[in-house]
């Protein structure tokens, strides 16, 4: 009964190092798809949506309204369409949900807001490894603009 329970305590042990190492490798990835965005975007958003970014895209976070906690923004910047200042909000994904599309939004709604700027002022942008079509046309039925990895 003893050995068991050592070998059990060191299964758990090994895999939470496992586990911790899996989201460090996932965080990687992740982050240099936001990094090849940052570069990509700006000429990506000028032809499709005609968005001239004003300064660079970034990574930021913002403080939330309780002051306590931050927002994570994979995608961040402010542009210019049709004369007039929009606030750019983009998630980066390896491969997007139903429920991350709706994370993202509820952000983007708090973040807007955050920032003094109306819906009508927001860009919002994905980028993506993969996406399943359901999960793309209900990003695109959000007003999400979509660019796959091999865009960036």
């Amino acid at each position: 009964q003893r050995k068991t329970e050592e070998n059990l305590a060191r299964l758990i042990e090994e895999h939470s190092e496992t586990r911790k190492r899996l989201e460090s490798m996932s965080d990687a990835v992740g982050y240099e798809l936001e990094n090849r965005s940052f570069k990509a975007l700006p000429a990506l958003l000028k032809r499709d949506l005609d968005v001239e970014i004003e300064g660079r895209l970034l990574r930021k976070y913002i403080p939330g309204p309780d002051g306590r906690r931050y927002i994570q923004v994979n995608i961040y910047g402010w542009g210019r369409r049709e004369g007039e200042k929009v606030l750019i909000l983009g998630e980066a994904k390896t491969s997007l949900s139903k429920r991350e599309v709706n994370k993202f939004m509820k952000h983007v709604k708090l973040v807007s807001s955050l920032e003094g700027v109306d819906g009508d002022h927001v860009i919002t942008v994905g980028v993506v490894h993969t996406v399943t079509p359901d999960v793309e046309e209900y990003a695109c039925e959000k007003g999400i603009k979509l660019y796959w990895s091999y865009d960036i």
